[in-house]
């Protein structure tokens, strides 16, 4: 019988799909943004499902919308940043990448009924994440 690995996760991983966009750039001027959902999340970081993916190693700063806790009305967004520990490139629908955030300070707050539109779902300017 094989062993089980060890968990090695210093806070609970929580299931959730909730949409996110992400932004990095490649360090020589050129920025990108992704949108995805998120698969779990946790204390220190998560993972973003989508098919546009920042390289290993690259900074990207994240925007996930959170759903409300009452089951209706407008959620919670949260604002966070990490570096992509993890590329997972294979066509399936688990496609995707890891973003560790550390201790690194994450800002939740209310969403507001303009961030729902699709067209209003872009990160805050870089000064204030």
């Amino acid at each position: 019988m094989p062993s089980a690995r060890p968990e090695l996760r210093e806070c609970d991983r929580h299931c959730l799909k909730a949409p996110v966009v992400f932004r990095w750039d490649d360090g020589s001027g050129s920025k990108y943004e992704g949108q995805g959902l998120t698969s779990d999340i946790s204390m220190m970081g998560m993972y973003v499902r989508s098919s546009e993916c920042p390289p290993a190693g690259t900074i990207v700063r994240l925007r996930v919308s959170l759903p409300s806790l009452s089951g209706s009305g407008w959620g919670w967004r949260l604002d966070s940043t990490g570096y992509v520990v993890r590329l997972y490139k294979d066509g399936s629908s688990m496609e995707g990448f890891a973003v560790y955030s550390g201790k690194r300070k994450a800002r939740l707050e209310p969403q507001l009924e303009t961030e729902m539109t699709e067209s209003a779902l872009k990160l805050a300017p870089e000064s204030t994440v």
